[in-house]
Protein backbone atom coordinates (compact mmCIF):
# COMPACT_ATOMS: atom_id res chain seq x y z
CA UNK A 1 0.00 0.00 0.00
CA UNK A 2 1.90 3.12 -1.17
CA UNK A 3 0.64 6.28 1.39
CA UNK A 4 2.05 9.80 1.59
CA UNK A 5 1.51 13.00 3.33
CA UNK A 6 2.10 15.99 1.04
CA UNK A 7 3.45 19.35 2.64
CA UNK A 8 3.63 22.35 0.75
CA UNK A 9 5.09 25.64 1.36
CA UNK A 10 2.63 28.14 2.37
CA UNK A 11 2.34 31.14 1.21
CA UNK A 12 3.90 30.38 -1.96
CA UNK A 13 2.66 31.95 -5.31
CA UNK A 14 1.03 29.32 -6.38
CA UNK A 15 0.14 26.72 -3.23
CA UNK A 16 -1.86 24.73 -5.33
CA UNK A 17 0.57 23.71 -7.76
CA UNK A 18 3.23 23.28 -5.51
CA UNK A 19 0.85 20.73 -3.70
CA UNK A 20 0.00 18.70 -6.65
CA UNK A 21 3.52 18.45 -7.75
CA UNK A 22 4.29 17.17 -3.96
CA UNK A 23 1.17 15.08 -4.42
CA UNK A 24 2.63 13.64 -7.50
CA UNK A 25 6.27 13.18 -5.94
CA UNK A 26 4.79 10.73 -3.35
CA UNK A 27 2.52 8.64 -6.01
CA UNK A 28 -0.70 10.61 -5.80
CA UNK A 29 -2.09 10.52 -9.10
CA UNK A 30 -2.51 14.35 -9.98
CA UNK A 31 -6.06 13.97 -10.47
CA UNK A 32 -7.21 12.50 -7.23
CA UNK A 33 -5.06 15.29 -5.16
CA UNK A 34 -6.52 17.71 -7.97
CA UNK A 35 -10.24 16.96 -7.11
CA UNK A 36 -9.30 16.45 -3.52
CA UNK A 37 -7.98 19.65 -3.27
CA UNK A 38 -11.54 20.82 -5.33
CA UNK A 39 -13.74 19.12 -2.28
CA UNK A 40 -11.45 21.14 0.72
CA UNK A 41 -9.82 24.11 1.27
CA UNK A 42 -6.08 24.07 0.96
CA UNK A 43 -5.65 24.11 4.30
CA UNK A 44 -7.08 20.88 4.47
CA UNK A 45 -5.38 19.48 1.86
CA UNK A 46 -1.71 20.48 3.11
CA UNK A 47 -2.15 18.38 5.88
CA UNK A 48 -4.10 15.31 3.90
CA UNK A 49 -2.51 11.84 4.01
CA UNK A 50 -3.47 9.42 0.95
CA UNK A 51 -3.06 5.91 0.52
CA UNK A 52 -4.47 3.34 -1.97
CA UNK A 53 -6.88 1.05 -1.38
CA UNK A 54 -7.14 -2.01 -3.52
CA UNK A 55 -5.70 -1.35 -7.00
CA UNK A 56 -7.48 1.70 -7.77
CA UNK A 57 -8.97 3.96 -5.60
CA UNK A 58 -7.54 6.34 -3.11
CA UNK A 59 -8.03 7.58 0.17
CA UNK A 60 -7.49 11.29 1.56
CA UNK A 61 -7.18 11.51 5.46
CA UNK A 62 -7.83 14.60 7.33
CA UNK A 63 -9.00 16.15 10.46
CA UNK A 64 -12.05 18.13 11.03
CA UNK A 65 -13.67 19.13 14.17
CA UNK A 66 -11.50 16.86 15.94
CA UNK A 67 -12.54 13.36 13.84
CA UNK A 68 -10.45 11.99 11.60
CA UNK A 69 -12.32 11.96 8.29
CA UNK A 70 -11.70 10.17 4.85
CA UNK A 71 -12.63 10.77 1.08
CA UNK A 72 -12.58 8.08 -1.40
CA UNK A 73 -11.59 9.19 -5.30
CA UNK A 74 -10.93 6.43 -8.52
CA UNK A 75 -7.71 6.91 -9.70
CA UNK A 76 -8.85 9.39 -12.58
CA UNK A 77 -10.42 11.42 -9.64
CA UNK A 78 -13.59 11.01 -9.97
CA UNK A 79 -15.16 11.18 -6.17
CA UNK A 80 -16.86 8.20 -4.75
CA UNK A 81 -17.94 8.92 -1.19
CA UNK A 82 -17.05 10.41 1.38
CA UNK A 83 -16.49 7.81 4.07
CA UNK A 84 -17.36 9.94 7.12
CA UNK A 85 -15.39 9.95 10.51
CA UNK A 86 -13.31 6.82 11.68
CA UNK A 87 -14.16 5.07 14.87
CA UNK A 88 -12.27 2.19 16.12
CA UNK A 89 -12.63 -1.39 16.36
CA UNK A 90 -13.93 -1.57 19.48
CA UNK A 91 -16.45 0.86 19.02
CA UNK A 92 -17.23 -1.59 15.97
CA UNK A 93 -20.30 -4.10 17.29
CA UNK A 94 -19.23 -7.01 17.93
CA UNK A 95 -22.48 -8.78 15.77
CA UNK A 96 -20.76 -6.56 13.06
CA UNK A 97 -17.34 -8.30 13.58
CA UNK A 98 -18.54 -11.87 13.26
CA UNK A 99 -21.37 -10.82 9.97
CA UNK A 100 -17.84 -9.75 8.44
CA UNK A 101 -15.59 -12.87 9.89
CA UNK A 102 -18.37 -15.33 8.18
CA UNK A 103 -19.38 -13.80 4.80
CA UNK A 104 -16.73 -11.83 3.90
CA UNK A 105 -13.67 -14.24 4.36
CA UNK A 106 -11.37 -13.51 2.27
CA UNK A 107 -11.67 -9.31 3.03
CA UNK A 108 -9.58 -7.22 5.38
CA UNK A 109 -11.75 -4.68 6.85
CA UNK A 110 -9.71 -1.07 6.43
CA UNK A 111 -11.78 1.28 7.98
CA UNK A 112 -14.83 1.64 10.44
CA UNK A 113 -16.73 4.86 9.95
CA UNK A 114 -19.52 6.34 11.77
CA UNK A 115 -22.83 6.40 10.56
CA UNK A 116 -24.71 3.86 7.86
CA UNK A 117 -24.17 7.47 5.85
CA UNK A 118 -21.82 10.22 5.66
CA UNK A 119 -24.07 12.33 7.15
CA UNK A 120 -25.26 10.01 9.64
CA UNK A 121 -24.14 9.69 13.43
CA UNK A 122 -25.94 6.36 13.75
CA UNK A 123 -25.25 3.12 12.50
CA UNK A 124 -21.66 2.09 11.27
CA UNK A 125 -20.22 1.33 7.30
CA UNK A 126 -17.05 -0.96 7.24
CA UNK A 127 -14.59 -0.47 4.15
CA UNK A 128 -13.86 -4.12 3.09
CA UNK A 129 -11.50 -4.87 0.86
CA UNK A 130 -9.95 -8.38 -0.70
CA UNK A 131 -6.89 -9.66 0.18
CA UNK A 132 -5.85 -9.66 -4.03
CA UNK A 133 -6.90 -6.11 -3.59
CA UNK A 134 -9.24 -7.17 -6.62
CA UNK A 135 -12.72 -5.93 -4.95
CA UNK A 136 -13.09 -3.18 -2.58
CA UNK A 137 -17.10 -2.35 -0.70
CA UNK A 138 -18.40 -0.51 1.68
CA UNK A 139 -20.84 -2.69 4.27
CA UNK A 140 -23.28 -0.88 6.11
CA UNK A 141 -25.04 -1.30 9.79
CA UNK A 142 -27.71 -0.24 11.59
CA UNK A 143 -27.04 0.85 15.44
CA UNK A 144 -27.49 -1.97 16.87
CA UNK A 145 -24.76 -3.92 14.45
CA UNK A 146 -27.14 -5.89 11.64
CA UNK A 147 -26.48 -5.75 8.06
CA UNK A 148 -28.13 -3.34 6.30
CA UNK A 149 -26.15 -3.58 2.77
CA UNK A 150 -23.31 -4.04 0.48
CA UNK A 151 -22.10 -1.09 -1.99
CA UNK A 152 -19.43 -2.16 -4.17
CA UNK A 153 -16.74 0.30 -4.66
CA UNK A 154 -14.58 -1.45 -7.14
Amino acid sequence: MLTGQVTGLTGCKNEKAELINEAAKIGVPVAVYDAFVQRNQLSVARQAAFSRIGKNIWEGRFSQNGAAVSELFTESGTFITESGRLVSGTAFPEVSQAYLRTNYPVYNVKQVYVGDTPQSTSGFRALVVAWDNSSVRMVRFDNTGRFIREDIIA
